[in-house]
């Protein structure tokens, strides 16, 4: 126990650190709070007494009958492929194979006299196995049979068996050949940042925009399609030796077979997916943690609850002073630049440049808002005439470049401004870093 509270309070205080080596600060403070949230549920959750698990629990079962209703409604009427209220079906089926082992464990501790209410339960549980199946995510069925085959034959035996039957499979045609491929790009190009970022990674939350620079293919996406390598290239090696070292001794904790078959399937479906990038399933994830911790029969845990409890307020009440002052600063500097953005659609742009300045004085490092200030420069400039605002339009992009140095769009404005003043060497020099960095069709404009 004592090792795994050195490496919790080890990777919080990395991610701390990975927020200075960030090259686009504001994304990574705002998934910090994420793991704010992911590490405070974890911990409330196993101090929690064993009535109120089984409340808490009764209250996922909810949510999970109201998710696959919704799928169902979607297959039935819609004649969609199933996603409940998650983005898209691999999500979904995530969700769903982290849900199932649970809802088991549930009806195994409902009392025996409650036969009605077992016999319905398990015609639940036969319709979210049918809906795990409409998702047709090969992903997440197979890392379901692979966990399941690990916590049932041990690893050796578990992992030797899926590995056969994923080449059955693919040899099959099942697994559709252009997903294999679209992944080893999306992978590929993931190696790629990592090689010019081993130790330290981007920073936590910039994937999304460092992605176009290393990418090997003109696929586009928001993801890594791999949690783990993701990881990897957001926090370094560092970060991912962490979270492994991390999730490995939590796993170790638990011994009911259920909760370590839930995290399982989802860790396993990581390799191949981004689930645990999304919030609700990440929230999930850690809440499960929390529960397997409380419901372990291990003595060594109840006698060192105490204590843990002790250790994490101070951390907690750290943790939640940082949260408490960064989530306003970043939800009111979000509120005056959406405010601002919205304006200069409606051509006031003195109330929307000063909405925009009050966003950047709340976070000078939000580099999207210097854009739209941008953009309220060069529109005065049309008005007036006054080569003075492409000037400020300039200044304001290279500092928005500073904060964010991914951002092709900010490389293509300067090129065209630098083009219009006649600055032809300019113009190149940044139409060049446009194309480095990802950029693949121009908005030209007028000046």
């Amino acid at each position: 126990m004592k090792k795994l509270l050195f490496i919790t309070f080890s990777f919080l205080a990395w991610l701390f650190i990975n927020l200075f080596f960030s090259k686009i600060k504001f994304h990574t403070e705002f998934e910090i709070h994420n793991f704010i949230n992911y590490f405070l549920i974890l911990w409330i959750l196993s101090t929690f007494e064993h009535q109120d698990i089984q409340k808490i629990l009764k209250y996922i079962i909810a949510g999970l009958l109201l998710i696959t209703t919704i799928s169902f409604y979607q297959f039935l009427i819609l004649h969609q492929q199933p996603q409940g209220t998650l983005i898209n079906p691999n999500i979904l089926a995530g969700y769903l194979i982290m849900c199932i082992p649970v809802l088991i464990y549930y009806m195994k501790i409902l009392p025996e006299e409650n036969k009605i209410l077992k016999y319905i339960f398990f015609l639940v549980l036969i319709s979210i196995f049918l809906c795990l199946l409409l998702t047709a995510s090969i992903g997440a069925i197979f890392a379901f049979m692979t966990a399941f085959l690990v916590v049932k034959f041990r690893w050796k035996s578990g992992i030797l068996i899926s590995i056969i039957l994923f080449l059955i499979l693919v040899l099959s045609g099942v697994i559709d050949k252009t997903s294999i491929s679209d992944r080893i790009f999306w992978w590929l190009s993931s190696y790629n940042i990592i090689k010019e970022n081993f130790l330290t990674g981007t920073g936590l939350g910039t994937f999304e925009y460092v992605y176009p620079k290393y990418r090997i293919s003109k696929l586009s996406s928001m993801f890594a399609h791999s949690s783990f390598l993701q990881f990897t290239t957001e926090t370094g090696i560092v970060g991912i030796l962490l979270l492994i070292i991390l999730i490995t001794l939590a796993l170790k904790k638990i011994s009911n077979k259920y909760f370590k078959l839930s995290l399982l399937s989802i860790l396993f479906q990581n390799f191949v997916d981004y689930n645990l990038y999304i919030f609700s399933n990440g929230i999930l994830f850690c809440s499960f943690i929390g529960i397997a911790n409380k419901l372990n029969s291990n003595t060594e845990i109840s006698k060192i609850s105490s204590n843990i409890e002790k250790t994490f307020k101070i951390m907690t009440i750290f943790l939640l002073i940082f949260y408490s002052i960064s989530v306003l600063k970043l939800y009111f500097s979000t509120v005056y630049y959406n405010l601002g953005k919205n304006l200069i659609f409606s051509d006031e742009l003195q109330i929307a440049e000063s909405y925009l300045s009050k966003s950047l004085r709340l976070k000078k490092n939000a580099w999207f808002a210097y854009g739209q200030l941008s953009d309220i420069y060069q529109k005065k400039y049309k008005q007036t005439n006054d080569k003075n605002f492409l000037y400020k339009s300039i200044e304001l992009l290279e500092i928005g470049i500073k904060y964010n140095p991914y951002c092709s769009q900010y490389y293509d404005k300067l090129s065209q401004i630098y083009a219009g003043i006649g600055k032809k060497d300019m113009s190149i020099l940044y139409l060049k870093k446009f194309y480095e960095y990802g950029g693949k069709s121009r908005k030209y404009a007028d000046y």
